[in-house]
């Protein structure tokens, strides 16, 4: 299941953190401070800690139930980490093949399942691959911080092959921008 989640997490089109690694490659950066590139964009909460934030749901949706998880969520008016992806609004391919993989093996998911089955009742979106990466980590009782690790590690590889290919037909990255804040008059800024 690991090795799965290795390569289901190893390359996702152009996200944000692909985006950065490409564009520190397309300046010549060498491949180790490119790599830091994308790991400083993966960092944030909605990306690679994305998972970190779900964990803590499953182990109170383990400890009390789903139905006190969810609700604990909800009720504070947090962002709910590990439901819906953009790109997939009728499910992560990667969530489902991950969690098929997950219910293949000898595990307690009856905190996974009762929370998917709770959060589909309530006509959420279906799990993302955050969902499935902190289920995988929850049910086989890996460190704090794991389910990041492990997209870290596999987008590592994703990243590097960007980077090589960026090195070979550099993109211009050049952004422009444009100044959309008050004008100034002839007494100064206003």
């Amino acid at each position: 299941v690991l090795d799965a989640a290795l390569v289901l997490m190893a390359d996702h089109e152009v996200a944000a953190s692909t985006l950065a690694v490409r564009a520190a490659a397309s300046f010549g950066a060498d491949p180790y401070a490119a790599v830091l590139t994308g790991m400083a964009a993966a960092s944030g909460p909605r990306h690679a800690a994305s998972s970190l934030h779900v964990r803590p749901v499953l182990a109170r949706a383990a400890a009390q139930g789903p139905a006190v998880a969810l609700g604990e969520v909800l009720g504070r008016g947090a962002p709910l980490h590990g439901f819906g992806q953009p790109l997939y609004p009728g499910g992560d391919p990667r969530a489902t093949e991950l969690l098929g993989r997950l219910r293949a093996l000898p595990i307690d998911l009856t905190a996974v399942d009762g929370l998917l089955q709770l959060a589909a009742s309530r006509r959420m979106p279906p799990p993302n691959c955050d969902f499935a990466l902190a289920a995988l980590a929850q049910a086989t009782s890996m460190v704090p911080g794991a389910s990041e690790a492990v997209f870290v590690l596999a987008r590592t590889a994703g990243w590097v092959a960007h980077a090589l290919e960026e090195y070979e037909q550099r993109t211009p990255f050049r952004l422009r921008a444009a100044y959309v804040g008050p004008r100034e008059t002839g007494d100064g800024p206003t």
